[in-house]
């Protein structure tokens, strides 16, 4: 009937001004960093709503270095607890894919920047749709988050060389590349500037390399790297256990063992 039609719609609308009170006083009150779990939840709604055909993220060159992989939201708190970010971190994901790292370092970090750069069409297309919805849910939730930028193009440009050489922590998930991706992201870091960390899935040079003048030119000489034990985990290009190994640009080591 139409007077049982109108006091439900009126029950309704009560219950939507409530709750719409309730969330504008919980965004006054607290503007605060999202905890591990609801920025779990934010950044899968994100995906699921960005990501309408993940097929598409796997349209690669076959036996490229392109190939498409996603590092899980796990694995990813394990490095920021690891890494430790200041305000003073600027943080790069090389080959970020659809950026859900880039996103999540910068809302559970307090990094003063956070950039990725990503190659591939549909991953980069993917990217913008995703950075919408994360600005839009954490809006929503009351969540802060540091400033990102997520960038469509390939990272060894020399377009980039200014972006890469300014960051204090770069993430890149190497696993697949070939030697000649890896060479170049070798003599990208060999201008680094000193303490920069980087977190990869294949080491750039030997664990405990002994220095001495026939490898004084090897990237090895200028870092330190240790295995990342509690980094480790399945990755969506592996059903393997990967594990992530952390470099440390120190060049002090060059005169300690001359």
């Amino acid at each position: 009937s139409y007077e049982s039609i109108k006091m439900v719609c009126q029950k309704f609308n009560r219950a939507v001004d409530d709750l719409r009170f309730m969330i504008k006083q919980k965004r006054y009150e607290s503007k605060s960093r999202a905890s591990v779990d609801l920025l779990h939840h934010i950044l899968q709604l994100c995906y699921d709503k960005a990501v309408t055909d993940p097929a598409k993220l796997n349209q690669y060159e076959p036996f490229s270095a392109e190939v498409y992989g996603e590092t899980s939201y796990e694995l990813v708190d394990q490095m920021i607890k690891t890494i430790r970010f200041t305000e003073d971190d600027r943080f790069i994901d090389l080959g970020s894919g659809v950026g859900h790292v880039v996103l999540q370092v910068a809302a559970a970090t307090p990094c003063k920047y956070c950039y990725g750069i990503e190659k591939a069409q549909w991953p980069a297309y993917y990217a913008k749709q995703l950075s919408g919805e994360f600005e839009k849910w954490m809006k929503f939730y009351g969540k802060e988050h540091g400033a990102y930028e997520l960038m469509k193009g390939n990272f060894l440009s020399d377009d980039y060389k200014d972006v890469i050489s300014s960051a204090t922590v770069i993430f890149v998930n190497n696993f697949a590349f070939g030697p000649q991706v890896d060479h170049e992201l070798k003599l990208r870091f060999s201008n680094l500037k000193e303490g920069t960390k980087i977190v990869s899935s294949k080491a750039f040079c030997a664990m405990n390399m002994q220095i001495s003048e026939r490898n004084l030119s090897d990237i090895g000489a200028i870092m330190t790297v240790e295995e990342l034990s509690p980094l480790r985990g399945p990755v969506s290009w592996t059903p393997k256990q990967v594990t992530y190994f952390l470099h440390t640009i120190d060049r002090t080591q060059v005169g300690r063992d001359a």
